[in-house]
């Protein structure tokens, strides 16, 4: 089946992992337009879009009848993370801190719950995420999240993820989360979550199931629970004209 993904973006995704890999190093000149061009296959119009999306990151800057240059394989960038309406955050007391473990980046074939849920065949690449965090060194939340491959290339080289999900995605891959689908409801700690979090089987649990949007369709699912007593919920409600209009 033909990918869903935009041409411009599948370009994107491999330009950025050659520069990741060290074959176009900084201060190098990448391909002219119809070079790369025909080495993707694509028209110069998507090269164009994939090329600016990288001049937006900063990492290669184009110089006119000279060519593109390779400014930094890491981009700095300001995150898009939207302001979503759900938040949810720790209850802590004075002098605890909230620390995260290190990913546990996972390459895996969807089954038949996540290609349902995600909208994509069964057996399409997915990375899985898992994450613990802590309170004072006591777990208090188990997250794994699940994104589409395709949009996350060389996503197990990652050590670190030491900002929240969204902002990564946004400043390490233009990964725009534009939409969010989230419920929320109360479950009984499985035996494999109860271990991860020091709790006994079956302990009751906040969970969040997650579905977010970019280019039109599901890019990232995720699964989060949460110790009831360390946890607490805030939520801001923002009116959007555009519900009321549909409405």
């Amino acid at each position: 089946m033909e990918s869903k993904v935009p041409k411009y973006r599948l370009v994107y995704n491999k330009l950025k992992e050659q520069l990741y890999t060290g074959k176009y190093p900084r201060g190098t000149l990448i391909p002219s337009e119809p070079v790369l061009a025909e080495e993707f296959g694509v028209s110069i119009i998507t090269m164009r879009r994939a090329l600016s999306m990288l001049r937006q990151e900063g990492i290669i800057r184009t110089f006119h009848g000279r060519g593109s240059e390779v400014v930094s394989p890491r981009p700095e960038r300001k995150s898009e993370y939207p302001d979503f309406p759900l938040r949810f955050s720790f209850r802590l007391d004075e002098g605890e801190k909230i620390t995260v473990s290190s990913p546990v980046i996972t390459k895996l074939e969807a089954d038949e719950y996540l290609a349902r849920t995600m909208g994509t065949p069964v057996g399409t690449e997915v990375y899985r995420v898992a994450r613990i965090f802590y309170i004072n060194d006591k777990p208090c939340s188990y997250v794994t999240n699940y994104i589409l491959k395709e949009y996350v290339p060389a996503l197990e080289r990652i050590r670190t993820i030491d900002t929240g999900l969204y902002t990564f995605l946004s400043k390490n891959y233009n990964l725009i989360v534009t939409e969010l689908e989230e419920n929320c409801c109360a479950g009984p700690a499985t035996k494999k979550t109860a271990e991860i979090l020091g709790i006994p089987e079956g302990t009751l649990l906040f969970e969040f199931r997650r579905r977010s949007y970019a280019d039109g369709r599901v890019v990232e699912i995720a699964h989060a629970r949460y110790i009831p007593e360390l946890c607490r919920i805030h939520m801001h409600i923002v009116k959007d004209t555009r519900f009321l209009e549909q409405n």
